[in-house]
């Protein structure tokens, strides 16, 4: 797709910034090469120095109060109306807005179940409502 396709073309933040210091003069571009390469290999070493095996498990950190009782359920009922509702709401959009096609076609099905018999709730529609 075009946004991928647009998005390796596009130089990385070092690039962009390391550029922008060459062309104000403020550094070399073999120096700012040099500060990439040198960050990158400090950042792999530094990357292999990790115990892949190791696990999170810090007793001096401790949870947050509001994680420390199991989660309470929401035994709210919600009417076919009212997800009907909330599925229209999610499926509104501006008018100056674009959407791609494919997505458009993905989320333009989801209307389907609150319009027809035989329309199906997928499992991350049904998340969402």
């Amino acid at each position: 797709p075009v946004p991928y396709q647009n998005i390796r073309k596009h130089d990385s933040v070092e690039i962009l910034y390391g550029k922008k210091l060459v062309d104000e003069g403020i550094i070399s571009e073999d120096e700012m090469n040099e500060v990439i390469d040198s960050v990158q290999k400090e950042m792999r070493t530094a990357h292999d120095k990790i115990d892949k095996n190791d696990k999170m498990n810090n007793p001096d950190m401790e949870k947050p109060e509001s994680l420390q009782l199991p989660l309470q359920s929401d035994t709210k009922d919600f009417s076919f109306d009212h997800l009907k509702e909330i599925n229209d709401a999610m499926l509104d959009y501006p008018k100056d807005f674009h959407m791609l096609k494919k997505l458009n076609k993905v989320l333009e099905k989801r209307r389907e179940p609150f319009e027809k018999e035989e329309g199906l709730v997928d499992w991350a529609q049904a998340e969402q409502l």
